[in-house]
């Protein structure tokens, strides 16, 4: 756990993770950095990251580690606004996870999930890869979704072509359409929350 004085609020961050009931293995990796200068605070804040290796592939938490140390390393290395800085991090995990799957005898994919939010001037910055979402809880406006899942079954429903509640697809939930180190280059969504307050989540 880490706690931030920013000037204008105290930020908590802390991280867990739990294998679940249906894995052997957690291929989850997470960390929770903050700025080590009052210069980097001002211009990239604190940061959270969140990987989840994909599971129907080989290596899925060697994936999510390198996902989540590149971030975090690239992030914090990378000048101009925490927006740029973040994405271009993401992309940077991206490359290194394809690399790194190109090295192996008959070149097994592997990949990750990754959400990632960068807390700066009293709002957050928030990116994400795969179907890990990310929620902002409010005391006013309660639980919001703040990610849309990259899954097949969620472009079909927003294509209108299936009711994404109908159990015939629940079991196909999360196939993914996006995801770290299956392509040279990934689209990263963005999604950006303005005047974060006291007690938001």
């Amino acid at each position: 756990m880490r706690v931030t004085d920013t000037g204008r609020q105290t930020l908590i961050l802390c991280g867990k993770s739990d294998i679940g009931m249906v894995r052997e293995e957690n291929q989850d990796s997470f960390c929770v950095q903050s700025a080590e200068t009052p210069e980097l605070e001002k211009s990239h804040g604190s940061l959270l990251v969140l990987a989840d290796g994909m599971g129907g592939l080989a290596r899925g938490g060697q994936a999510s580690q390198i996902a989540v140390e590149e971030v975090c390393r690239v992030y914090y290395e990378t000048s101009g606004d925490s927006e740029t800085a973040l994405v271009k991090a993401v992309e940077r995990a991206n490359a290194e996870i394809f690399e790194e799957t190109q090295k192996m005898p008959g070149s097994q994919p592997m990949g990750s999930t990754l959400t990632a939010a960068a807390f700066v001037d009293g709002g957050a910055v928030v990116t994400q890869v795969g179907d890990s979402r990310a929620y902002h809880i409010s005391p006013e406006r309660g639980l919001e979704q703040l990610t849309r899942d990259h899954t097949l079954v969620q472009e079909l429903a927003d294509r209108g072509e299936i009711d994404p509640d109908s159990l015939h697809y629940l079991l196909n939930r999360n196939v993914l359409t996006r995801g770290l180190g299956l392509q040279e280059r990934v689209d990263v969504d963005v999604v950006r929350v303005d005047d974060l307050t006291i007690g938001d989540t």
